[in-house]
């Protein structure tokens, strides 16, 4: 349980397993989220009107995909959710129909899927280094992109795609030449932390990048001179997020596309909200803590936030608690995993005016 923690609203403490991905619909209020054990749960998310400080959740569907999901994605109309299987498939749940289909196989794991609105197509990464395009109708990618080093994380909003791969490396793609049949990295700088990635998120021209040591860059491209941009040191820079005399990891990174602001959440049980442009925390909440349900460890623990993701409307968002193995299998405890919802305000999301 969450503690005295009183500004979010419990979707579900029911959960299987911990959750690997949260993602909602883009046409409603429809949130998904699939776990670690193979399940993909449901729930409609409903809001008082006027608009309140609470929510309710009403499950609506589940289903067990068997091997363990990396992430998932909603198509445009929210009647299908594609999702990265551990087993190399990319897998799709036919909510209409009710039913589970292997659309596509990997020689490896695929472990990001994005759906792109704009192009109403799938962008899905495997850690066989390749980036792939899928229309979602047939077995064969449309177009492939082959790196020169693993990726492990992406993140879309076109026309940007961001890859973070190994060597804290980034593959920035300009989606607008994907018409020209021009599928390769524009440019793939370093990443301006000094640890390993942990968290990436995209916004139209730029991306966000969370690392290991609690720290977050941001950094600002134009396409049209990518070096030159990059190198802008007033749109390009670091920050701490998730640290202070200790050190946490940023698990999460989520855009705003309503109002253009951001939030991260860490390890250190604590979801923090961020203007990007004006570079200040709009807001920061409180540490969230869990009674363990194992009695040998002690009664409040800091509890990870593992996933957060931004509803459509840009006004809630939900966050995904539970062991983020941070501190490997030795520190495991027994945490009940949970997910919440909080609604916001424009105070705590808007953008501050920023004086030039």
């Amino acid at each position: 349980m969450l503690g005295s923690n009183n500004l979010f609203n419990l979707v579900d403490n029911t959960l299987t397993d911990t959750v690997s991905c949260l993602r909602w619909a883009n046409t409603s209020n429809l949130l998904a989220a699939s776990l670690w054990d193979g399940r993909v749960r449901i729930w409609d998310i409903k809001t008082a009107y006027p608009p309140s400080t609470t929510a309710t959740a009403q499950p609506m569907a589940e289903t067990n995909m068997t091997e363990p999901i990396l992430q998932i994605t909603w198509n445009s109309q929210g009647n299908m959710i594609f999702a990265g299987s551990g087993d190399g498939n990319i897998k799709v749940w036919d909510l209409q129909q009710n039913r589970v289909i292997n659309m596509a196989q990997r020689p490896m794991a695929v472990a990001q899927v994005h759906w792109c609105l704009r192009m109403n197509v799938l962008y899905a990464m495997s850690w066989d280094r390749t980036v792939t395009v899928w229309d979602g109708r047939q077995s064969n990618p449309a177009i492939s992109s082959t790196l020169d080093l693993k990726p492990h994380y992406m993140s879309v909003n076109f026309p940007m795609m961001a890859v973070a791969t190994a060597n804290r490396k980034i593959a920035v793609y300009d989606l607008n030449k994907l018409q020209q049949n021009m599928f390769q990295p524009v440019t793939m700088p370093e990443s301006l932390l000094k640890y390993n990635t942990k968290s990436l998120t995209a916004f139209s021209n730029g991306w966000i990048l969370g690392s290991i040591e609690g720290r977050c860059e941001v950094r600002t491209i134009d396409f049209n001179n990518p070096t030159m941009s990059l190198q802008n040191t007033t749109l390009n820079y670091t920050f701490k997020a998730h640290r202070d005399k200790n050190i946490y990891p940023v698990n999460s990174l989520a855009f705003n596309n309503t109002y253009g602001t951001f939030a991260s959440a860490g390890g250190d049980g604590r979801l923090y909200l961020w203007d990007k442009d004006a570079r200040m925390k709009l807001k920061g909440f409180p540490e969230a803590r869990s009674l363990s349900a194992n009695k040998s460890y002690p009664s409040s623990t800091i509890l990870p936030i593992v996933d957060s993701a931004f509803n459509a409307q840009g006004n809630i968002i939900a966050v995904a608690f539970g062991y983020d193995w941070a501190k490997g299998v030795s520190e495991y405890e027994d945490f009940q995993n949970e997910i919440h919802v909080h609604m916001l305000s424009k105070e705590e999301i808007e953008k501050r005016p920023t004086h030039k």
